[in-house]
């Protein structure tokens, strides 16, 4: 198989973070038998933010190399030794092709990635599918974000719960495989420049106001709970359904 397209195109915003950077860097390489490629903005002269530089590299990306696959990650993270993590998601991506993102488990993360209890019951299982992703380590089919675009800098964060939405409504899947761990130290670049600010409640109510009006209150309650929201057929008004195999989304092994 040509070596360029099974090459993974990895985009890793970084700040003034040189250390954790290199040390990401050094386990996404270690722990995987296929090529990565990393984007790197040579004319990087002041922070335009997480968003700006990840929509850089995915047009690097798309532009010029016909690899199928792009890893958004961020600077914070050690990728884990027991599995190659690469050949794991792709593999998972080769198989199932309604799938546009998968992502690992983590220590800590927001949303479905977090190593608990249930999610260590799934060892046994390849993938789950879920109803979004938190992005501090994603792999994206490149031929799905072509449909469905880029991250929406014109949000004040939450572009994970967005970008998943809008997989998911153009047919794919967002998954999680439980075979590949990322141990993220959390919110290094973010506290370090905004302070007290980053992930306060003034944050988080200017970031779900946003998703809210985008997509709507059910949906994004929804995401976060594990419901599943239904269309009323008579009236077409929103309502929500629990089931926990649905919810979760289904479990799948290669």
């Amino acid at each position: 198989m040509n070596e360029k397209k099974t090459a993974i195109d990895v985009v890793m915003p970084t700040w003034e973070n040189e250390r954790m950077a290199t040390v990401a860097k050094q386990t996404i390489t270690q722990n995987t038998s296929l090529p990565i490629r990393f984007y790197k903005d040579e004319q990087k002269v002041t922070n335009k933010g997480w968003m700006w530089y990840c929509n850089e590299g995915l047009k690097e990306s798309l532009d010029n190399y016909d690899s199928e696959y792009v890893l958004l990650t961020n600077d914070d993270i050690q990728v884990g030794p027991m599995t190659d993590w690469a050949i794991q998601m792709t593999m998972i991506m080769d198989k199932f092709k309604d799938i546009g993102a998968v992502g690992p488990l983590t220590n800590r993360a927001c949303g479905w990635s977090v190593l608990n209890e249930q999610n260590c019951l799934k060892g046994n299982i390849d993938f789950f599918k879920v109803p979004y992703i938190s992005f501090f380590f994603i792999l994206l089919r490149k031929e799905a974000i072509k449909k469905v675009g880029y991250l929406d800098e014109n949000l004040p964060g939450g572009d994970d719960l967005d970008l998943s939405f809008r997989l998911i409504d153009a047919g794919y899947s967002v998954a999680i495989t439980p075979k590949v761990y990322v141990n993220h130290l959390y919110a290094q670049t973010g506290k370090r420049i905004y302070g007290s600010y980053w992930d306060s409640p003034v944050m988080s109510e200017k970031i779900h106001k946003a998703l809210c009006d985008k997509h709507g209150f059910k949906r994004v309650i929804c995401a976060f709970t594990g419901y599943e929201e239904k269309k009323d057929e008579k009236t077409d008004s929103g309502s929500m359904s629990v089931d926990s195999d649905r919810s979760m989304g289904e479990k799948q092994k290669v």
